[in-house]
Parts: C-alpha cells; sequence; structure tokens
C-alpha cells in the first residue's frame, strides 16, 4: 500500500525520528530565513521549497541520510569539487545524518539555484 500524503511539512516532520526531523528542519528553516519569497510545500510526498512556482530544493528522509534535490544537474556538476565527501547522484546530494551544518555550502547551492529559477 503506497504512502499516504502528509497533510503538510509539519506533519511529514513529525513523522520522523529526532535526527532526520533536527537535520530537515534545519535545512527548511535555513532556506526560509536566507531567502526572503520562498516558501514549504509537499509536492511528491515529500517537503520542497518553492520561490514562486518553481522549486527550489526537495528533500526526502532514508534510512541512514536526507536525499537532497536542487532539481539540477548543472549545480551538482559546478559544485563538484565541494562536494567530494557527499555521495551525489545527477540531480542529488545524499546529507549524512549527525551532518555538521555547513551554512556555507548551503547557502551557495541555494543561491545558485535560485538564480537558475529566479
Amino acid at each position: 500500500m503506497p504512502k499516504p500524503t502528509p497533510e503538510s511539512v509539519d506533519a511529514y516532520l513529525a513523522g520522523l525520528d529526532a535526527p532526520h526531523r533536527e537535520l530537515m528542519s534545519a535545512i527548511l528553516d535555513f532556506a526560509l530565513t536566507e531567502f526572503p519569497g520562498t516558501t514549504t510545500t509537499i509536492a511528491w510526498k515529500k517537503p520542497h521549497v518553492k520561490l514562486g512556482s518553481e522549486y527550489v530544493l526537495g528533500l526526502e528522509a532514508l534510512t541512514h541520510h536526507l536525499f537532497f534535490h536542487p532539481f539540477s544537474e548543472k549545480i551538482i556538476t559546478d559544485f563538484a569539487s565541494r562536494l567530494t565527501e557527499y555521495k551525489t547522484g545527477k540531480r542529488s546530494i545524499q546529507i549524512p545524518l549527525g551532518w555538521e551544518f555547513d551554512s556555507e555550502l548551503m547557502r551557495d547551492i541555494l543561491s545558485a539555484r535560485i538564480a537558475q529559477v529566479g
């Protein structure tokens, strides 16, 4: 049976264990604080940050990490030298639980994505 779609980002976060919830909340809070005009929503049953109608990032809680989706192969390529400690996919980054929040990297990636959609 498929998972039901959470009613809100808060409902999604409430269903997570503490390590996942704390890390995801930190990323979402950072995005909303650093980038005025961004909002959160549920899409594809997961939390996302949007700027207007454009998706800036998506997050997904998996067993030992979060998937961070900036929806852009170019961002993964452009930041490859700064992502050597992470597992990456074509459009995603695995952020391990217990990650020491790297506000500079997060700000730079989100700025690049906002520049693409803005």
